[in-house]
């Protein structure tokens, strides 16, 4: 069986102190690059671009996890990073139904799977460190 690309398309349109970002339907405000984030304002492309890293993760994760049978409650992820020379952060965080041992086991299956998956974590200059914390 033979994957099948899906094309995407987003779009930027910048005016004096903001950016709005498009994609399909949906709009999103970005503000310039900075120096210091004002209180209030809009996220930076870069901001945008570690929650884009994060929710292609998240639901690359949650499809792996449903492969291999783990069963969560929920999960989330936190996506920090600040130097370019390091690697961003992924804080994933797994509540699972399952106090079983095998339910950890194939936590961590996901998290692997999830990992090769995600096509985002393939396009940074230095791959991310996952951080998993399971309840």
């Amino acid at each position: 069986m033979s994957k099948r690309a899906i094309p995407m398309r987003a779009g930027v349109r910048i005016a004096p102190g903001r950016a709005v970002v498009r994609i399909r339907e949906f709009e999103l405000q970005a503000q310039e690059e900075s120096i210091e984030p004002m209180p209030g304002a809009a996220p930076s492309g870069e901001e945008i671009a570690l929650a884009a890293l994060g929710a292609c993760f998240l639901t690359s994760f949650v499809y792996a996890a449903a492969a291999v049978r783990a069963d969560l409650l929920d999960a989330s992820v936190e996506v920090e990073w600040g130097d370019p020379a390091t690697p961003a952060v992924l804080a994933l965080h797994v509540r699972r139904a399952s106090s079983a041992s095998s339910q950890e086991q194939r936590i961590q299956r996901a998290l692997l799977l999830a990992s090769s998956v995600c096509t985002l974590t393939h396009t940074l200059r230095v791959p991310p460190s996952i951080r998993l914390t399971v309840e």
